[in-house]
């Protein structure tokens, strides 16, 4: 009788454990059906999106080449190579001249895009340009008085690519744009100008409000000839600022200025004091981005000396990235 009786419990477990699989895979099944009913539910909306699209174009009619941003990229084929029969029209291609197709669709059409577009075609204008393309060139300079602040920033870029000092007099009125990202391009296209006419320009902007246009102009003067700029950047190395003060000292120090560089160093090295980890923690990395050997040695003293773990080996970090 127990041997039944086993054999009976044995096979009730089978029916169970069989019923307990068809359940768990019917509820696999029921969560393929849910997954594959989202996934139905995203195609019908995409589909709706793209039936929408086709009704606004077959109701405006076809829009212009130009509005449509379609602007290719410069052809790329070895300098003197062929021309390839088909790349940008019989017209062209039967003279081998697909470079000047493209040339011309660029030049021909810029006027016609939008603000993106324009941006966009900027960088192969400035291309152009560098190889005295005149007409690409009028079209980058005549995009510094864009409405949009972006092509106008994209138009600096350009310029400071094909880095002609005679442009000068274009980038200056740039440098007191209303826009903070167009005066900060502006204020790196004047680096490779002219410093005594560049100089004043980018010193003016240490008193510019937006203060990443002062790091900015910091940073230009450091690669600028410009001495009389010095006063005004120790001014700045006596602020409350103290990032804006980092930036001044490191500016001197490019600049060749070691006494001043190590005078506004001193004054930013009083933090490694600090009873506050913290600050003395923060207090390095200033220290470690003027650089210079009188960093190293202030470094050095708090990677040999300070009482807290997490201090030297801050220290130890910034000595290990120190120019």
């Amino acid at each position: 009788m127990r041997w039944i009786a086993l054999a009976s419990v044995a096979g009730l477990s089978i029916v169970v454990i069989a019923a307990l699989v068809s359940f768990s895979e019917g509820e696999r099944a029921r969560g393929e059906r849910a997954e594959l009913r989202r996934l139905h539910a995203e195609l019908d909306a995409e589909v709706h999106a793209l039936r929408t699209a086709l009704a606004e174009l077959e109701r405006d009619g076809p829009r212009d080449a130009s509005s449509l941003q379609v602007i290719e990229r410069r052809p790329a084929r070895e300098a003197g190579a062929p021309a390839r029969d088909g790349d940008l029209g019989s017209a062209y291609a039967s003279d081998g001249d697909v470079e000047r197709a493209w040339r011309d669709g660029l030049v021909r059409r810029f006027a016609g895009l939008d603000a993106e577009g324009r941006e966009d075609a900027l960088g192969d204008l400035a291309e152009l340009a560098r190889e005295g393309d005149e007409e690409a060139l009028g079209l980058i300079l005549s995009s510094l008085h864009d409405q949009a602040a972006d092509v106008r920033e994209e138009a600096l870029e350009a310029l400071q690519e094909i880095s002609d000092p005679s442009l000068v007099e274009q980038i200056v009125p740039l440098a007191r744009d209303p826009n903070a990202a167009v005066r900060e391009e502006a204020l790196e296209a004047l680096r490779g100008m002219p410093p005594d006419r560049a100089g004043p320009i980018v010193a003016a902007a240490l008193a510019d409000e937006d203060r990443d246009v002062v790091l900015e102009a910091l940073d230009s003067l450091s690669r600028i000839d410009y001495p009389a700029a010095v006063p005004s950047i120790v001014e700045l190395t006596r602020g409350e600022d103290l990032e804006l003060a980092t930036h001044a000292a490191a500016a001197l120090r490019r600049m060749g200025q070691t006494d001043l560089m190590i005078e506004a160093l001193d004054r930013l090295a009083m933090d490694l004091f600090d009873p506050d980890a913290l600050v003395r923690i923060n207090a390095i990395q200033r220290v470690r981005r003027v650089g210079g050997d009188a960093s190293r040695a202030y470094l050095e003293r708090v990677m040999n000396e300070d009482a807290n773990v997490s201090v030297r080996l801050e220290a130890q970090r910034a000595l290990e990235r120190l120019r």
